[in-house]
């Protein structure tokens, strides 16, 4: 029996917020699915897909503004990016601003609109 990932789902509290910063901040592909938007949102490049779900009430995260890292979350949603230091480059100008790691370290972390760290690498 062959296993393969697909990719994560992310809760999120406020789907419109978390939806227009992963398409339109970080650049991900948006997939209109069969779902409403306001329930669940999926992007995909090739195989992989990469998905927010709206959290259900218990489910929600606290959220500060501005948003408190998540440091001890239980994981994190890395994107393999071709050109790093031009993609690290475009969340710089877009307002993010780098958590941990470096373009020399190829490891680069930031974090989304609700505290949520996410990596990118050319690894």
């Amino acid at each position: 029996m062959a296993v393969s990932i697909k990719g994560p789902i992310v809760f999120a509290n406020d789907m419109a917020k978390m939806t227009a910063f992963y398409r339109d901040v970080v650049g991900l592909t948006y997939v209109k699915n069969t779902l409403r938007d306001d329930e669940f949102v999926t992007f995909i490049d090739g195989g992989n897909t990469f998905a927010l779900h709206a959290a259900l009430p218990h489910q929600r995260a606290r959220v500060s503004n501005p948003p408190a890292v998540r440091w001890n979350a239980a994981t994190k949603v890395v994107f393999r990016v071709d050109d790093l230091k031009n993609h690290h480059d475009k969340l710089v100008e877009r307002g993010l601003t780098s958590t941990w790691g470096s373009v020399e370290d190829r490891l680069v972390d930031f974090v989304d609109p609700e505290g949520n760290v996410f990596q990118l690498t050319d690894l």
